[in-house]
């Protein structure tokens, strides 16, 4: 097991290893990318990246005041190597247990989270969250297209019909028009964002985030207008992630978001990508017509953490019931 701290200079020999194996890591994405983690870090926020032999398999972890985290509730940061792409879930029972037991002998780990995509056995785990992936290895366009439910088949045609068309945003124009509908969403949810800049020098940066190489953002236009769009993050011949979305009234409501989630799916079959992660288990990514697959947390860091991660881990476990109790005892009370 060999690991690089973003903080120190990188190793020409790890850099290539990393390299090697996230080229034939299916289940490998954005937030897996060396380049990706070094702009990060630029940014003052620093991971470790890890090449685990038994299984081989690249895990990042994220730095954190109170340790380190890998992965999110709708993604893992743990990528097996096995050009056979495998379930979607990407990794067996005994294959998580070998990296988090790597992960936990590293000197001076501290306390971790891994979010993990099998079920956690003993009292160090809890179910966190969930999301939705395509597989969209030998897949044909009739069959991903048979994938989704009627409603959604009827609503790219609907959204066609009016005239909406989907592009790839390569213009300053379109990446900021995307922006502008971003912050109108987050006023109607009550939000107070800041305004849009007219401009941004610096690339990469704020709305020209989409000029980074593992980004790639979809706009609908109309009439000359970026009306909707949906952003993902990518690896090339690896897995795609669902980002950002936002979109004006009149296009949501002809169905353009569900138009750009297909020209999503059919772009990146068509470039090799092997899978589309949604990023969540909303009812809209359910009905897309890909597989849930249930995301759990386990707790690690070693002796110095068994209670207070069994505490923690008991906590959640009991928390969804309290809440039942809670919603049902709220029910039984009489109001004023």
């Amino acid at each position: 097991m060999r690991h690089w701290s973003t903080r120190d200079p990188l190793a020409d020999s790890f850099a290539a290893e990393w390299a090697r194996r996230i080229g034939r890591a299916p289940h490998a994405h954005y937030a897996l990318r060396l380049d990706h983690l070094a702009r990060e870090a630029d940014h003052g926020r620093h991971a470790r990246a890890v090449l685990v032999d038994d299984p081989c398999a690249l895990v990042v972890q994220r730095e954190e005041p109170a340790g380190w985290v890998s992965g999110w509730p709708w993604r893992s940061q743990i990528a097996i190597v096995d050009p056979a792409g495998r379930v979607p879930e990407g990794i067996t029972a005994d294959e998580q247990r070998c990296v988090i037991a790597a992960l936990d002998s590293i000197p001076g780990a501290g306390r971790s989270r891994c979010f993990v995509t099998r079920p956690v056995a003993g009292d160090l785990g809890f179910p966190i969250g969930a999301t939705y992936v395509h597989d969209l290895r030998g897949a044909g366009e009739k069959d991903l297209m048979a994938r989704l439910d009627g409603n959604r088949r009827r609503a790219i045609k609907r959204a066609r019909r009016e005239g909406y068309e989907v592009v790839e945003a390569t213009t300053h124009e379109q990446f900021r028009g995307f922006a502008v509908l971003q912050i109108e969403a987050e006023r109607r949810r009550h939000g107070h964002p800041a305004p849009v800049p007219d401009r941004i020098d610096v690339p990469g940066e704020g709305w020209r985030e989409w000029e980074l190489p593992w980004m790639w953002l979809l706009v609908a236009m109309r009439e000359g207008r970026v009306e909707a769009g949906s952003g993902f993050g990518f690896v090339p011949g690896g897995t795609v992630d669902y980002r950002a979305n936002a979109s004006s009234a009149a296009a949501r409501h002809a169905g353009v978001n569900v138009l750009l989630a297909w020209e999503a799916l059919r772009r990146w079959r068509e470039r090799g990508a092997t899978w589309l992660n949604w990023g969540g288990s909303t009812e809209f990514k359910r009905h897309l017509g890909g597989v849930r697959v249930p995301i759990w947390c386990r707790l690690g860091g070693g002796p110095a953490w068994v209670v207070p991660n069994f505490v923690t881990a008991s906590w959640y476990r009991v928390r969804p019931g309290l809440a039942g109790v809670w919603h049902t005892l709220h029910r039984r009370v009489p109001h004023a």
